[in-house]
């Protein structure tokens, strides 16, 4: 399991986030280990969780078809989706003729999200776009969409759905909410979190070490203030309780 979060600022730039946890299939087991699953593909972000062992094909199907180019059409997204299918196909086809997994438990076992962020030169803005096991894309009208851990992973971010962020704040809620996610489950997540960064102008930066500890150390700062906030009001409560 793994979590990758794009977050569209109020500014129009975007933010993407993830973990570095990835599972590697060997044989009929898994083995959990660190990998990079941000992509920094020079005209756009390919974002993927899900197995290593099939996400650099799709990968390199998105290169072949998006690298390079000045602007994305729908029949590229389009061709991008039927690509996928014959990659999934072709993988579910060796699979089993190896005869190690039965079809129920390949099937089970795909697990295919998918994230492009990129900057559309003509419509001057950057968009978001995402595609799942079903094989359906979407452009993202969200504030937050959230790849592969569903509701637990939306809890840290639903209080700042009507909040006005830019892209710096953006960078520390991401964190927090990858944070406070592997606080809950730190068996499915791993650290370090990987960040992203697109500005209103479509300029790409991944944010390097000193800049994440940073962000490390505004979380923990913030933790510490919410705690001391809490027990100044717990305090309160027992002395108008007392008195």
């Amino acid at each position: 399991m793994s979590i990758v979060i794009g977050l569209k600022c109020d500014d129009g730039s975007l933010v993407i986030a993830s973990d570095t946890a990835m599972s590697l299939r060997s044989e009929a087991s898994y083995v959990s280990l660190k990998a990079k699953k941000i992509y920094d593909e020079g005209n756009y972000v390919f974002a993927m969780s899900g197995g290593v062992w099939i996400n650099q094909k799709i990968r390199n199907l998105a290169k072949d078809i998006f690298g390079s180019k000045p602007e994305f059409t729908g029949e590229m997204f389009e061709g991008f989706l039927t690509g996928i299918g014959d990659i999934l196909y072709n993988d579910i086809k060796r699979r089993l003729s190896a005869n190690i997994e039965s079809r129920a438990e390949i099937k089970n076992s795909i697990v295919l999200d998918i994230l492009m962020a990129y900057w559309d030169s003509k419509k001057g803005k950057n968009f978001i776009w995402v595609a799942d096991n079903s094989l359906k894309g979407r452009f993202v009208d969200e504030k937050f969409i959230v790849l592969s851990y569903g509701d637990l992973a939306y809890m840290p971010l639903k209080e700042f759905e009507d909040v006005e962020i830019g892209i710096e704040e953006g960078k520390l809620i991401v964190f927090k909410a990858i944070k406070d996610t592997l606080r809950l489950s730190p068996e499915f997540i791993a650290e370090p979190i990987d960040i992203v960064a697109i500005d209103k102008g479509g300029n790409i930066k991944r944010l390097n070490e000193k800049e994440i500890a940073l962000l490390e150390s505004a979380y923990q700062k913030l933790r510490e203030s919410t705690r001391a906030a809490l027990l100044s009001l717990v305090s309160k409560d027992k002395g108008t309780s007392r008195s």
